[in-house]
């Protein structure tokens, strides 16, 4: 058997040694032990933890009593694992190579059953190939997270004050809006951003102009289309950036050819400028977590090639999503694994992903259309993931579809329509990391083009 016992003992030792060291380790299982004496030990270090109890040695001590390995008093086996303790560095490279072979363990259940499925020409292996993306990709996120993340309260003040000093300006993301970089900073990194708003509000047409503003000045993005085909994002894309507030080219033009031939050159003349901007489009549709945490490491190798990193993922939209079979049926649970598949795989790539969702029809029955966090579909999970969420509201869409039988409240409308046609309101209704607030912003629906007020 692929084991390394002595990292075993050294980990599970230095548990019972220094407890605390548990609370700094993530994604530890019983299935990393191959020692039956460190896999019993850690089971009771983890009942007790889940206890809210100090798993240390006198507290275990008890739940040994009865217990042997091979004759040997379970007692005497954590009295004897107590000597294999040792400082945090050693720890640190003993944990690491615990969960390595751990990984290999899994390697070879996984060639093996590999082997199995491709001798049996009957099965699909559609199935069974996203089963092994998602557990190779479990393996990778192991090796990454195998380590002490916890610091000292002295050492991460210590850090911040240093940065503080030394004028560092903080690892945000542009947004692609300057006066929304003003408010929030910029999208963080390890975040997850949901943004979300009712049919025709404009959450495509807003998150792409704003990557692709954000693009020119170096923010790489990767788009992942699952409603729009390639084509209708290229014209959008086009129609953004040509935008002005004279000539504009609508995209719908560009997609059924009703535009002029002057105008063909005006789009052709940018067709070099949109060309090097660092964005990937994929319009591949219903990808689950695994197809998207594999598109995205593929993108951010390429991008780590040329000395870049991947700096934002959007995913167009949560509704073409795909769940694993492991809650069928169950949407709630099914959305909660989406979301939290796309917050882990922020904090593994290290940067912010963007993920538009549709808000439920209750809304539409109240008399204030401004969507509130209850308007979210399973909105406990989905709130609760999410970072920062973001409502994207056009009172104007909802302006031309009233009409008033009285003059007075009929001519309030066509005014407030006329101030409102080109206004877009981003809701922050919750920001894990500064405000909620309310920011409008000018947005041509029909252009795909999103700007601040001021320009």
């Amino acid at each position: 058997m692929i084991t390394n016992v002595d990292s075993e003992r050294t980990v599970v030792g230095t548990f019972l040694v220094n407890p605390q060291s548990i609370f700094a380790v993530a994604d530890l299982s019983e299935d990393d032990f191959t020692d039956p004496e460190c896999k019993f030990l850690f089971s009771l270090i983890s009942k007790t933890v889940s206890e809210d109890k100090i798993p240390d040695i006198a507290v275990i001590s008890p739940m040994l009593v009865g217990h042997t390995f091979d004759g040997k008093p379970a007692l005497e086996v954590a009295n004897d694992l107590v000597m294999w303790a040792v400082d945090t560095e050693r720890f640190v490279s003993c944990l690491r190579s615990l969960k390595e072979f751990s990984g290999r363990r899994e390697m070879v259940q996984i060639a093996n059953e590999m082997n199995m499925i491709a001798s049996q020409t009957i099965m699909p292996i559609l199935p069974f190939n996203e089963d092994v993306t998602a557990r190779l990709n479990s393996i990778s996120a192991a090796m990454r997270q195998g380590k002490v993340t916890s610091f000292s309260v002295g050492e991460i003040v210590r850090d911040q004050i240093e940065r503080l000093k030394s004028g560092t300006r903080p690892n945000l993301i542009d947004t692609g809006l300057l006066d929304l970089n003003r408010t929030i900073g910029g999208w963080a990194r390890g975040s997850l951003v949901i943004m979300a708003g009712r049919p025709s509000m404009g959450k495509s047409a807003c998150s792409l102009s704003m990557l692709r503003q954000a693009a020119k000045k170096g923010v790489t993005s990767l788009f992942l289309s699952m409603e729009m085909p390639h084509d209708a994002v290229s014209a959008r894309l086009l129609s953004d950036a040509v935008y002005n507030s004279q000539t504009p080219i609508h995209y719908d033009d560009i997609l059924q050819h009703k535009i002029k031939s002057w105008e063909v050159e005006r789009l052709d003349a940018l067709q070099d400028g949109i060309a090097t901007l660092p964005m990937r489009i994929d319009d591949h549709s219903a990808l689950s977590i695994s197809e998207i945490t594999v598109r995205a490491r593929r993108y951010q190798d390429e991008l780590e090639k040329t000395g870049q990193t991947l700096d934002v993922i959007c995913v167009d939209h949560l509704g073409y999503a795909r769940a694993s079979d492991r809650y069928k049926g169950q949407t709630v649970r099914e959305l909660g694994e989406i979301t939290k598949g796309l917050k882990d795989l922020a904090k593994r790539l290290d940067c912010a992903v963007i993920l538009l969702c549709q808000l439920n029809r209750e809304l539409e029955k109240r008399e204030d259309k401004r969507p509130q966090l209850s308007d979210l579909r399973a909105s406990g999970e989905i709130e609760e993931d999410a970072d920062a969420v973001v409502f994207v509201y056009r009172p104007a869409y909802y302006l031309e579809r009233s009409k008033y039988e009285k003059v007075d409240e009929e001519q309030k409308r066509l005014d407030d329509l006329d101030y409102y046609a080109n206004v877009v309101e981003l809701i922050f209704a919750k920001n894990r990391n500064g405000p909620v607030f309310n920011k409008q912003f000018f947005l041509d629906i029909y252009s795909n083009a999103i700007r601040d007020m001021a320009a």
